[in-house]
């Protein structure tokens, strides 16, 4: 299988987005995890967590991946 390649203003939006989402959540985690209890602050990441993985893994395009061993 070929993959196209993704084009460069999707990865770049990609990227700036990734960069600027984890420096504010590390910043606003804290505060929320105080307003609203660290357990269950805890408790709520872990099942966005679980949630998305799971739901990653049950896309059948994922389940479908093959490995390629390298030329």
């Amino acid at each position: 299988m070929i993959v196209e390649p993704v084009p460069q203003p999707v990865y770049a939006f990609d990227q700036v987005g990734s960069f600027a989402a984890r420096p504010a959540g590390l910043a606003l985690t804290g505060v929320v995890a105080e307003a609203v209890g660290e357990q269950r602050w805890l408790l709520v990441v872990a099942t966005v967590m679980a949630v998305s993985a799971v739901a990653a893994a049950a896309l059948p395009s994922v389940r479908r991946l093959e490995r390629h061993q390298p030329v």
